[in-house]
């Protein structure tokens, strides 16, 4: 079987800008992955809701979670089937991390050091 040693398949995340959307005829959607900003991969969508929220994030970056088929060779994404989003965030990344201090992200501070202290939780 040589699909069975040329791919991968199994369910992933991947983070990727959206660049088209469509839908005449299948739903579907055009994606563009960092370490290859000139290709692109050609997604299939599940359902017309993740449609329209694709179509309301183009051109921005979000991950996309769904049934992939890797090449095995180099570890490229060849095709994906999307079955759910998570549309970019909004805010500060400093109010963010402010709030992870606030809730005690501020204990690391007084560790010595931290990779000592990691080792003997383990």
């Amino acid at each position: 079987d040589i699909s069975g040693s040329a791919f991968i398949y199994g369910k992933t995340s991947v983070y990727a800008k959206v660049e088209r959307v469509g839908g005449a005829t299948e739903m579907h959607c055009g994606i563009r992955l960092p370490d290859l900003p000139r290709k692109m991969v050609i997604c299939r969508v599940r359902n017309r809701d993740l449609v329209r929220s694709l179509g309301e994030n183009l051109y921005e970056h979000m991950i996309l979670s769904g049934d992939a088929t890797w090449v095995k060779y180099n570890w490229r994404l060849k095709s994906l089937v999307i079955d759910s989003i998570e549309p970019p965030k909004t805010g500060s990344v400093m109010e963010t991390l402010r709030l992870a201090h606030d809730a005690g992200g501020y204990a690391w501070d007084a560790v010595g050091d931290p990779d000592e202290a990691i080792a003997e939780l383990r």
